[in-house]
């Protein structure tokens, strides 16, 4: 699988923009419904421990294609050169108890910062 990202070691941007399609109907979920709260975990390659849970920000006007935006926070990216993994999820409810995971995973690489 090739790896099209790449980011620094440190670095808080770029945003990552995403759009969250169905499987089975091969249609963008929308993500009108306030109750709908898009979500990623952020792991090492070859690793089952997540390294964050980022909340995720639905595209103003565009909630109803399914655009979400991943804002790394301060920290995210200090983490060691080397390949990574990002699960994008939707809660579908505000007590986590329902959610619909995107089969594909995003992989990135991050490099070392200069020094």
């Amino acid at each position: 699988m090739s790896i099209s990202i790449r980011l620094v070691r440190g670095d808080t941007q770029p945003p990552l923009v995403f759009q969250i399609f169905d499987r089975a109907t091969n249609q963008p979920v929308k993500l009108e419904n306030e109750n709908m709260i898009p979500m990623a975990k952020f792991r090492e390659a070859g690793t089952a421990a997540t390294l964050q849970t980022i909340a995720l920000t639905k595209v103003p006007g565009a909630e109803y294609i399914g655009l979400v935006r991943l804002d790394w926070p301060a920290g995210a990216l200090n983490v060691p050169d080397g390949v990574y993994e990002i699960e994008v999820y939707v809660l579908l409810n505000h007590d986590g108890t329902a959610l619909q995971s995107c089969y594909n995973v995003i992989r990135l690489r991050v490099r070392e910062d200069f020094a």
